[in-house]
């Protein structure tokens, strides 16, 4: 989206011809043959790097030492072992500067606080920038505004095409969240219970469409969907947008579930209660937290996604971020602007909201941790 919205001919993405050549021509093995390479090169990324996306760890030490060329690649090997010559010299460069480090930590305070603070000048200006336009009485986008005005977000609200879009959005992502959330929550309850080598490849299945690159999924989604006449349908748009939102709920509950004491739940079977009334009585009141974590990151992904809604609904129905792609293709106006300062308030309420309930829930699972031991 950002290189088709900034950038200009001569700039064009593989991920770009990738949208135009699906958008436009309509050629499937052309897209897809795109597709596939930009996919192989995300795979040689991630493999180079040695990312391993369902975060498992093998605590044998000699599975790790015979199994650790083929999980690492080359430039890995290779960093490893020049930080293993490195080690002698940093050692006589520690002894050296042993009696300079109050001063040395000053300096490096300082440097730290100003490169924090030119990162969050980074990240929070632009979103500040539209908030600040929003509030322009011009006709057309300027920074700064030369007067201040409600008006475009008057124009939002009382433009039927904006608030249709809006609560299609709303809708999507809360039948999205309900579907994903059910789903992720089972799954991640089945992963933490498998065993290690089996968590992994699955969890790597079921992370595949957030880690590999979105416009990928969206093809595949696109040409999976097609086959079954669901392009263009409701019903195409919640399948393929929560295919993405499922992972962020196995995500967030794989990580409450990494603290939580199953010996609760053998309390709770020892006194003859059954798995179902364990889950419910005892499992489900200490993850709740996790639960509606994943359930708000699954609605914000399928409220704010647009590359697969894109393909799936061809525009025919639109939401939010579409319409916001389409009116920058055919008018920028400032009513972008207040629709993007709202986008942007609605992800800080979300999170507000994920921090109480997150907080709450940290406190009963470690009182009810302390009260088991």
């Amino acid at each position: 989206i950002t290189p088709q919205a900034l950038g200009g001919l001569g700039d064009t993405m593989l991920s770009t011809l990738i949208n135009s050549q699906l958008a436009t021509s309509l050629n499937i093995g052309q897209t897809a043959a795109a597709a596939f390479v930009l996919l192989a090169m995300a795979l040689v990324v991630l493999s180079t790097a040695g990312v391993n996306l369902a975060g498992a760890q093998d605590h044998s030490g000699q599975a790790e030492k015979k199994h650790g060329s083929s999980r690492l690649a080359f430039a890995g090997t290779a960093i490893r072992r020049l930080n293993e010559f490195a080690i002698p010299y940093r050692a006589r460069h520690w002894a050296a500067t042993l009696y300079h480090a109050q001063r040395d930590t000053n300096w490096s305070t300082i440097l730290g606080a100003v490169f924090l603070t030119l990162v969050m000048i980074y990240l929070l200006a632009p979103g500040l920038i539209v908030i600040v336009i929003s509030f322009s009485a011009g006709e057309f986008i300027e920074f700064p505004p030369r007067d201040i005005s409600l008006r475009w977000y008057y124009s939002f609200f009382a433009d039927p095409s904006w608030i249709g879009a809006l609560w299609n959005s709303f809708q999507f992502g809360l039948i999205v969240a309900a579907v994903s959330t059910v789903v992720g929550t089972l799954a991640a309850f089945g992963l933490s219970r498998c065993a290690p080598r089996l968590r992994s490849g699955l969890t790597m299945a079921i992370l595949t469409p957030i880690t590999f690159p979105i416009i990928v999924v969206g093809v595949a989604v696109y040409l999976g969907l097609a086959r079954f006449g669901l392009v263009g349908t409701n019903t195409g748009i919640i399948l393929g947008q929560t295919i993405g939102a499922i992972g962020y709920v196995v995500v967030v509950v794989l990580a409450t579930l990494s603290g939580f004491d199953r010996r609760l739940e053998q309390a709770a079977m020892s006194m003859r209660a059954g798995p179902v009334q364990t889950f419910m009585r005892v499992t489900l009141p200490l993850i709740r937290s996790g639960i509606i974590g994943g359930a708000l990151f699954a609605f914000l992904a399928s409220f704010d996604e647009v590359i697969i809604t894109s393909f799936v609904s061809g525009y025919s129905i639109p939401t939010l971020p579409l319409k916001m792609l389409e009116n920058l293709k055919q008018q920028i106006d400032p009513t972008i602007a207040a629709v993007g300062s709202l986008l942007t308030l609605l992800p800080v309420v979300w999170l507000i909201a994920l921090y109480f309930t997150l907080w709450r829930g940290r406190s009963k699972l470690q009182a009810a941790t302390a009260i088991a031991t």
